[in-house]
């Protein structure tokens, strides 16, 4: 919300369509990222991130839907978010501005550690022969495939 609110202040009259994108991709990759934890908390009923990891390299498609979506949350290119962020990284530089600079550097880099640890945790045990089998997952990849379609359609149109 602060990248956008930054686009917003600052920006320029052509930058105001992709705070609202940035707004729109965070939300759909976040919400994405949320929806995947919380079935992996319903399955395993433990929230211990390593036992969480070991659960999102159980099967090859759960693999890969899990590295998108931390991905997609870290703001990797090519994301709205990604676009959103170089956007607000040049508007804080060219406002000389030093709060707004360190603000913005804090927001951009800091704002992605969670998904950045997940998927570490994820990428590594991917190495792992020993996963547990979960079955029930319906709901989830109906969720996960919708956000990260209307991302990619969004990306697209813009």
């Amino acid at each position: 919300i602060e990248v956008s609110v930054v686009i917003l202040i600052f920006g320029e009259y052509n930058t105001d369509l992709i705070s609202l994108l940035y707004l729109y991709g965070h939300g759909c990759s976040v919400s994405a990222m949320f929806i995947f934890i919380w079935w992996g908390y319903s399955c395993i009923l433990s929230r211990s991130w390593l036992i969480l990891s070991t659960v999102f390299c159980s099967v090859i498609f759960i693999q890969v839907v899990s590295v998108m979506v931390f991905m997609g949350a870290s703001s990797f290119p090519p994301t709205l978010q990604f676009f959103g962020e170089v956007v607000v990284a040049v508007i804080s530089l060219l406002s000389q501005d030093f709060v707004l600079i360190l603000s913005a550097v804090i927001i951009l880099f800091g704002g992605s550690l969670l998904g950045l640890m997940v998927l570490g945790l994820v990428i590594n045990s991917l190495l792992d022969s020993n996963g547990v089998i979960v079955s029930g997952i319906n709901g989830l990849l109906v969720y996960v495939i919708y956000f990260m379609f209307i991302g990619l359609l969004m990306f697209m149109v813009v």
